[in-house]
């Protein structure tokens, strides 16, 4: 496990990256979707269970603003 301060800044390079890459060409909801359901799913098998809940919550926030 990454100490607390690695983690998150990890996460956060995470986040940079994405905005990055959504300036240069806008998401879809469903890309969008996809993204987080492959993040969720790497974060489950690496035990990392606090940002697999996170990326759990931005999926349902995404699937509930229809």
């Amino acid at each position: 496990f990454l100490p607390s301060d690695e983690t998150e800044a990890v996460e956060l390079s995470d986040l940079n990256m994405e905005t990055e890459k959504s300036k240069k060409k806008p998401q879809t909801k469903e890309t969008r979707l996809a993204a987080l359901q492959s993040k969720l799913r790497e974060a489950i098998e690496s035990e990392e269970y606090e940002r697999a809940a996170k990326i759990r919550d931005d999926i349902q926030k995404l699937t509930s603003d229809n």
